[in-house]
């Protein structure tokens, strides 16, 4: 299952998808394939960390690098689980190439970069 977390851009001062509920539905589903968006929610980066990082569901990092210091993304992305991470784009809103660019100038491990552009996203698909 993959949620949009976080605001959203069109109802910015809405929290219908936030950290707490996402984490709610995660330890009531144990089993379910859970990919959060944006880091595990968008703009809501704090409650992300304190309650989704680290946690065994996916969570992909689609509009999120551009948004916040990358010093800040690379630390939530390494304390995550490496095989739960996915590159996300967003698009139309944001640019494939220039969200694999800073991606890479984050400076992550080539096998983290390996699974996260690719590997997880098979495994996770089957």
């Amino acid at each position: 299952a993959v949620f949009h977390t976080g605001f959203d851009m069109a109802y910015p001062f809405d929290r219908v998808a936030d950290p707490v509920r996402v984490r709610r539905v995660i330890d009531t589903f144990p089993t379910l394939k859970f990919v959060a968006t944006h880091l595990g929610g968008w703009r809501d980066w704090a409650e992300s960390r304190k309650y989704l990082i680290g946690q065994p569901i996916f969570v992909e990092t689609s509009y999120c690098l551009h948004e916040m210091p990358a010093a800040e993304a690379r630390a939530m992305i390494l304390a995550h689980p490496a095989d739960r991470i996915l590159f996300g784009t967003d698009s139309p809103w944001s640019d494939q190439s220039a969200e694999l660019a800073r991606w890479r100038a984050l400076g992550l491990p080539e096998d983290f970069l390996a699974a996260a552009l690719g590997g997880n996203a098979a495994r996770l698909l089957g």
